[in-house]
């Protein structure tokens, strides 16, 4: 969360008011839809800055991932049942506190269904995906 409290809520803050280009969601932690961009963009940003030029690389790709996360008629939120959230220009964004859990909530949610590595030929003998017990909960 450090990452998006303390700095996408800071940058985004700069576009938001009443004709803003994006939709922020207080409780981002709550949709892995906005947690995955988040994470990748975080990622890139701490390995973007161990590099002499990494920096500028990222801020030009920044809005681009920004724009397809939080525009609100074709980014992310479009698609979620999230209230909009207004501040006034310059002032930070409100985060919501996430639960000590959020990362594992996040995670069993994604979970892609089995536990073991994919064989050497990517599937089963059966043809399909291998399914392993996280899937069976799921479809429970």
């Amino acid at each position: 969360p450090a990452f998006v409290e303390g700095f996408v809520a800071h940058v985004l803050a700069f576009q938001q008011n009443t004709s803003s280009p994006y939709r922020w969601v207080e409780d981002w932690w709550r949709w892995p839809q906005i947690v995955f961009p988040l994470d990748a963009l975080w990622r890139g940003y701490e390995a973007a800055r161990k590099q002499p030029a990494g920096m500028m690389v990222w801020y030009m790709q920044l809005y681009g991932v920004l724009d397809r996360v939080f525009n609100p008629d074709r980014g992310i939120v479009a698609s979620l049942p999230a209230a909009q959230t207004y501040t006034d220009r310059g002032q930070p964004l409100p985060c919501a506190p996430p639960p000590a859990d959020w990362r594992q909530r996040i995670t069993a949610t994604l979970a892609v269904g089995h536990d073991e590595p994919l064989p050497a030929g990517g599937r089963e003998d059966t043809g399909r995906a291998p399914r392993g017990p996280r899937y069976a909960e799921r479809t429970q």
